[in-house]
């Protein structure tokens, strides 16, 4: 969402442009797309409802090792989404 403020992705195609925050290269889709499924249905009124027991939005396939750090990033999400919609609700309507 930080990539595309006030969006949540709606395919992996948006998702090219995101670079990997500890090396600052391109993430490779590829081995996460294998790692992790994303729901690109979601909007940010969803993610905002959501909670850490219920947090659907990505979820990993396979094992994971660290319960504590996806709790940690899905409430990152669903606060950048409540940030977000508080945000849009706030903003001036365009006049055209």
């Amino acid at each position: 969402m930080e990539a595309h403020p006030g969006q949540w992705p709606q395919s992996w195609r948006e998702l090219e442009t995101v670079k990997d925050p500890s090396t600052g290269k391109p993430m490779d889709l590829y081995t996460i797309q294998r790692r992790v499924k994303i729901d690109f249905t979601l909007g940010l009124e969803d993610l905002e409802k959501q909670s850490e027991s219920t947090f659907t939005a990505i979820q990993a396939i396979g094992p994971t090792y660290s319960d504590s750090e996806s709790a940690n990033q899905a409430n990152q999400i669903i606060e950048l989404a409540k940030k977000y919609v508080k945000l849009q609700a706030h903003a001036p309507v365009s006049q055209k």
